[in-house]
């Protein structure tokens, strides 16, 4: 995987989870909040966006343990 993809993950996922949480950066993420996060992350697939760009670009979501 290539750090552009990489990142395009990163990206996904800080986005969704500062959504599900409420909160606009993730030093912003209390404690309490913890195990909602991991849950989220656990259960986090990239989005749509995400994964068209990467089929655009070539490159395979299956590496990574997800499926276009």
């Amino acid at each position: 995987m290539t750090s552009k993809q990489r990142g395009m993950f990163y990206r996904d996922i800080s986005r969704g989870l500062n959504d599900f949480l409420g909160v606009r950066t993730r030093t912003q993420i209390r404690i309490g909040q913890f195990d909602k996060a991991c849950e989220f992350i656990e259960n986090w697939t990239p989005s749509t966006s995400v994964k068209m760009k990467l089929r655009d670009m070539g490159g395979a979501v299956q590496e990574v343990g997800f499926e276009i």
